[in-house]
């Protein structure tokens, strides 16, 4: 199974748009596929960056975007509200997975590296040209050859 990003992070591109939103969790401990997207913690800064891309794209869909500064101050007067409902979430104990080793992250690295490195591999050695010339040329060398060394037809 390749699983190699099959895009950018935060590009707009025309395939299924996801987001992903952490409660409680590190971009760290999400794996792949999840892990190709860009990820959202429920920090203030960056739930208003999600917030104004999902306006944007709203507005590449044709649909009515609002302007940075509407964003913002629609942003600002709901933001303490949405802060209250995702302490209350998290407050809420349940059952987490634990945390991803260091070791199992080194190897998820290691493999993307890998793959990386098998789609960009260069050839080791340059391929040869063999150059063959032709007929014409051959003859036309051969007598530009007797014409130098004076055994050339006399005119």
């Amino acid at each position: 199974m390749d699983s190699s990003p099959p895009f950018s992070s935060r590009a707009y591109v025309k395939v299924p748009l996801l987001c992903t939103f952490l409660l409680d969790l590190k971009p760290t401990d999400i794996k792949d596929p999840l892990s190709w997207f860009q990820a959202t913690t429920t920090d203030e800064v960056e739930v208003g960056k999600l917030i104004h891309d999902l306006n944007d794209l709203v507005g590449a869909a044709g649909g009515r975007a609002l302007s940075p500064k509407d964003i913002d101050e629609v942003f600002d007067t709901f933001w303490p509200r949405l802060k209250g409902k995702l302490e209350r979430i998290l407050s809420v104990k349940t059952k987490v997975a634990p945390a991803r080793s260091p070791n199992e992250m080194i190897e998820e690295t290691l493999q993307i590296v890998r793959e990386i490195r098998e789609t960009v591999a260069t050839p080791k050695e340059p391929p040869q040209i063999k150059v063959r010339r032709s007929e014409t040329d051959l003859i036309r060398a051969s007598l530009d050859e007797e014409v130098r060394s004076g055994q050339g037809v006399n005119r």
